[in-house]
């Protein structure tokens, strides 16, 4: 069983075609994908993640999608804040240190804790940031991931602070996500992050 993800970029969710994205991605050597498109499409996340896990990626799927929720088909979920448990759940959203003892408690083996920064991709959003210190103090040495904001400088900041990691969106929501990708993991790697599992070609990629 694969390890929780450290670096995890959350999918764009706004009905692109994906391809172009995760070949990016597993370009630039990033680790993990969460496919969080929410409606069926034709079942379009399930192409997604099988060519995303033959380019090397750790893949997870979110639950709010429809056909995932009712058949994950082996792939591993992500559960909403508040949304009831699921037998192929790994992780959740959460926004307190009590939603996160909740989560790690039904067996989550990792959480997202948000907004550690106000995140660019909601600029409405009115939640005050709950910073760094209180994602390392709410996780008490868990696998949580930081989310909101996130970018270079700030993952950094993360992976100095002894951070399990972080899941990214805003920054690698671009139409070429590539640069953004490399620039995050050499700022991780530089501030004393732990490395994430570099992404192998199955065998039908070559």
């Amino acid at each position: 069983m694969e390890p929780p993800p450290r670096l995890l970029a959350l999918s764009p969710g706004d009905g692109r075609p994906l391809g172009p994205w995760l070949n990016a991605l597993a370009a630039a050597g990033w680790p993990a994908v969460l496919l969080r498109e929410k409606a069926d499409l034709d079942e379009a996340w399930r192409p997604a993640a099988a060519r995303a896990a033959a380019l090397g990626l750790q893949i997870i799927v979110h639950a709010d999608n429809p056909g995932a929720r009712a058949d994950p088909g082996g792939w591993p979920l992500h559960l909403p804040a508040g949304g009831p448990h699921h037998p192929a759940a790994w992780g959740r959203s959460c926004h307190s240190a009590a939603a996160l003892d909740r989560a790690f408690a039904e067996g989550a083996r990792y959480a997202l804790l948000s907004p550690i920064w106000a995140p660019g991709s909601k600029p409405g959003d009115a939640r005050p940031p709950l910073g760094p210190a209180a994602l390392i103090s709410a996780a008490a040495g868990r696998p949580v991931l930081a989310l909101g904001g996130v970018d270079a400088a700030r993952l950094g900041q993360l992976a100095a602070a002894g951070a399990w990691g972080a899941a990214v969106l805003g920054a690698l929501a671009t139409p070429d996500p590539g640069p953004a990708a490399v620039a995050l993991r050499a700022a991780w790697r530089a501030a004393g992050g732990p490395s994430p599992p570099t992404p192998r070609p199955s065998a039908d990629e070559g």
